[in-house]
């Protein structure tokens, strides 16, 4: 998967997942909390979850790896899934690397389907200083995620944008504001026709260790494919 195609999937289901929250106050978000960390084994290696609306069948299960020194960074990780409770069922995966633009790091993604429902453990293997690694970790996996799935409607929303603020500063907390990305609402967007990238996110509040620079990467996907999609940022705090 390329680049540009990769971040815009992952902002539009990161924007489409926060907009089924909000617009919906009798859900239960997710059974998980946010961030996700297993223990911290003894040599000092954790894994931090990126995601946690997971549902019954095809996933994208994203994480990171840190160490006492920081961030792993790996062509590829092995992380194998193995479901607990009622059923039984193990599944091993290659979690590819997905660098995070300007950062010097980024997230493994591994694709997964989840048959079951429930508790799930995690188990992610590789290789630091040539020592091998294994660091343990659970999940759940709900019956049906918040966010619309693959081929569901997309939920319409009026957000905010230039016309119904006096300050570019109501609009977003980050400290360079790109006029582009607020020129449409969710809605005008839908009803325009054209593919469609939204991110939900607060770039001054962005400070766990999954948090990545997705107003960034939308101002530089903007710039290259404007105008035939839209880019929209709206910020939720």
């Amino acid at each position: 998967m390329s680049y540009k195609k990769f971040f815009s999937i992952f902002l539009f289901c990161i924007g489409i997942t926060t907009l089924a929250i909000f617009c919906n106050e009798h859900v239960d978000p997710f059974s998980n909390e946010y961030p996700i960390k297993s223990p911290i084994t003894q040599e000092g290696y954790q894994i931090v979850l990126a995601t946690t609306d997971l549902g019954i069948g095809e996933n994208r299960f994203a994480f990171i790896v840190l160490s006492d020194k920081g961030f792993i960074n790996r062509d590829y990780i092995v992380v194998t899934f193995y479901a607990t409770a009622n059923h039984i069922h193990e599944s091993k995966n290659t979690a590819q690397f997905m660098y995070w633009d300007d950062l010097n790091r980024g997230s493994f993604v591994a694709n997964e389907i989840f048959p079951y429902p429930g508790k799930w453990d995690f188990k992610v293997d590789f290789v630091d200083n040539k020592k091998d690694i294994s660091i343990n970790g659970t999940f759940t996996v709900n019956k049906k995620t918040v966010a619309p799935d693959k081929g569901d409607k997309a939920p319409t929303e009026k957000s905010k944008t230039l016309d119904d603020v006096v300050s570019f500063q109501e609009l977003s907390t980050g400290n360079v504001i790109d006029l582009e990305l607020y020129r449409h609402s969710i809605d005008e967007a839908i009803k325009s026709g054209k593919p469609t990238v939204v991110t939900f996110s607060s770039p001054a509040f962005c400070r766990d260790e999954t948090c990545g620079p997705q107003v960034k990467v939308l101002q530089k996907l903007s710039t290259r494919l404007n105008p035939s999609m839209n880019f929209i940022h709206v910020e939720i705090y």
